[in-house]
């Protein structure tokens, strides 16, 4: 990706994953990983994503904790 200069990397469908099992939560370790080492901006995409999200995620996101 660096030799070709990439600098947006987009990755859509990830309502298809269920981020509750197992293989999901893999998944979302290595795209964590992958958005973290790699010099590039990435886009996560998918249809209602928010309302997949777990309470702590929201929780998390908005800053509030504790509760």
């Amino acid at each position: 990706m660096i030799s070709c200069q990439t600098r947006i990397i987009v990755i859509d469908d990830l309502h298809i994953i269920d981020f509750k099992h197992r293989a999901g939560v893999e998944v979302s370790n290595d795209l964590k990983w992958l958005a973290n080492e790699m010099p590039v901006t990435f886009i996560f995409t998918g249809v209602q994503l928010a309302e997949k999200r777990s309470p702590r995620q929201v929780e998390e996101h908005h800053g509030v904790r504790g509760r």
